[in-house]
């Protein structure tokens, strides 16, 4: 697994904060979503709302599979809908495609 995250849920106001960085693989963007999908269901559970705020300043450009996953992940697909913000430094360096 390459690339890496962390993140932190906040159970009282329903919030996922997550960061991530570098270049991803798809079993990092699976694990992503497995941990993702817990926290959500987590503060469902508590009765609340989940906001999922990524902060993808640190992220490198990724390759055209890895966006695919990315995007199939902040439009709900396979994980369920859920309210997300992604902070980036630059529109041109995040989530896009390398050239590879």
């Amino acid at each position: 697994m390459q690339g890496s995250f962390e993140i932190r849920v906040d159970q009282v106001s329903g919030i996922i904060e997550a960061k991530v960085f570098d270049f991803w693989d798809l079993e990092t963007v699976d694990e992503f979503r497995r941990q993702r999908i817990a926290a959500q269901e987590g503060i469902k559970r508590a009765g609340k709302t989940p906001l999922l705020l990524i902060d993808a300043r640190q992220q490198w450009v990724q390759a055209r599979e890895v966006v695919n996953s990315l995007q199939n992940l902040a439009t709900g697909a396979k994980g369920g809908a859920i309210r997300t913000a992604v902070l980036v430094e630059s529109a041109a360096r995040s989530w896009l495609l390398s050239e590879e």
